[in-house]
């Protein structure tokens, strides 16, 4: 999984899960550059090397799509604190 796919990710879970973080912390989104919080989420992700290393074994597997996306919703889910 390269990064562009990771990204792509990160931002159908941020787009799906935005709406109910605004609704929840209206002051804290106006202050938050949207576009930086998916920038610096997936750059983090893709920086963290259980992450890297859980990849390199989940693609011999068949695995990797199915797992990735369970990391991404639980990252967004936890920087979104929803």
């Amino acid at each position: 999984m390269n990064r562009i796919e990771l990204q792509t990710m990160v931002t159908h879970e941020l787009d799906y899960r935005w709406e109910d973080f605004v609704a929840a912390h209206p002051m804290l989104a106006a202050a938050m550059d949207r576009e930086l919080v998916l920038e610096s989420l997936a750059a983090s992700i893709a920086d963290d090397p259980q992450f890297a290393a859980s990849m390199a074994s989940l693609e011999s597997s068949g695995a990797l799509q199915a797992t990735v996306q369970k990391f991404v919703i639980q990252a967004v889910s936890i920087v979104l604190r929803l």
